[in-house]
């Protein structure tokens, strides 16, 4: 949609405005996130592993590709925009959420999954009358999205995932930890090891952090109490809206993609294009971690290790990624060569 409205405006599509348009919505994020910090009246240092962990060159097969950075990117600030309004609770912030989540839901296919985050969120506020309007818009955009939408590629999918279903189970995690994929060079199978078990880590930090805010030790464990007590932390603190909303959106994107993605090779779980979607959870697990046991911990050295932890990630991401992107730039730049003097390197003419 946004490159519809550039080619009516200007009358040409120019990559590099269009990459630097898609880069501007990692900012967004990076605003979003820090209106968690803000509203739960945390200090302002605790922001700084934010940046670290999501703004660096492991995804940059969509940060300075255009075609898949106004998708990969966007579809993560647009839906988290629509949770932002959402948690707002006022009548128009909630259309502003449901302008957000449409415009997503064309950005890229996932994008529909914040539809079904929307959802949760307002079931959680108890805003049933909101979420009747919510199930209806969802329906037509589902419907309008999959009008004559061919679907032979996801049959493909779901039929390599019947014969093969460990890859799927096992790639939800290789997915969410790709971000310690440094192995890069690898055997595939060598290198998924660390992505896995730093998965498996990310999600019982994950598990711990949403069911602790309803039950407590050493108590009868009740459906009905437990939704209730869960309504009420979270409306306490709407700001942890967004982080539930930003993880649902990733667990959810995460299974599709481990669903239906193995059958081009187990490396896609942890291709580059994704990347952007396991930094997001780095991000997620730290807010996860401020807002259940940092802000509560009065000893500011935890937080200190989290730091140095988020810089040597940084670093290292820079170090191993960046001479990556200086080699893509060579390969390209030569293969645009042959393609304008001897009409190959990119495909025929």
């Amino acid at each position: 949609l946004v490159n519809l409205l550039h080619y009516a405006v200007t009358g040409t599509l120019n990559m590099r405005t269009l990459t630097i348009l898609s880069n501007i919505t990692l900012f967004g994020m990076l605003w979003i996130f820090w209106r968690v910090i803000k509203e739960q009246k945390l200090p302002a240092y605790y922001f700084l592993p934010v940046p670290l962990l999501l703004l660096h060159p492991q995804y940059y097969l969509t940060s300075i590709w255009t075609i898949t950075g106004f998708q990969y990117q966007p579809v993560v600030f647009f839906g988290l925009l629509g949770v932002y309004l959402l948690s707002k609770n006022t009548v128009w912030t909630f259309l502003g959420a449901a302008f957000a989540v449409f415009f997503d839901s064309f950005t890229m296919s996932n994008g529909l999954f914040y539809w079904v985050v929307g959802m949760v969120v307002l079931a959680l506020q108890g805003r049933y009358k909101m979420l009747g309007i919510w199930v209806i818009f969802t329906i037509a955009t589902f419907k309008l999205y999959f009008y004559k939408f061919d679907n032979q590629a996801n049959d493909q999918g779901f039929d390599y995932f019947f014969k093969n279903p460990h890859e799927s189970l096992f790639g939800f995690f290789t997915h969410l930890g790709g971000s310690l994929d440094f192995q890069t060079l690898s055997p595939i199978l060598l290198r998924s090891v660390v992505p896995t078990i730093f998965g498996f880590f990310l999600i019982a930090i994950s598990i711990w952090w949403i069911f602790l805010k309803g039950l407590a030790l050493y108590e009868d464990f009740s459906i009905s109490e437990y939704w209730t007590k869960l309504q009420k932390k979270f409306n306490a603190e709407p700001s942890n809206y967004i982080i539930l909303g930003c993880f649902l959106f990733l667990i959810i994107n995460a299974i599709v993609i481990a669903i239906l993605r193995p059958r081009f090779g187990y490396f896609v779980m942890i291709v580059g294009n994704y990347k952007i979607y396991p930094a997001t959870m780095l991000v997620v697990i730290y807010l996860m971690l401020l807002t259940g046991w940092l802000k509560f911990n009065k000893n500011v050295d935890n937080f200190k290790w989290i730091l140095i932890v988020s810089i040597v990630f940084y670093v290292f991401s820079y170090l191993k990624f960046l001479p990556e992107v200086h080699e893509r730039r060579k390969d390209l730049l030569t293969r645009i060569f042959n393609q304008e003097h001897n009409q190959i390197g990119l495909g025929p003419i």
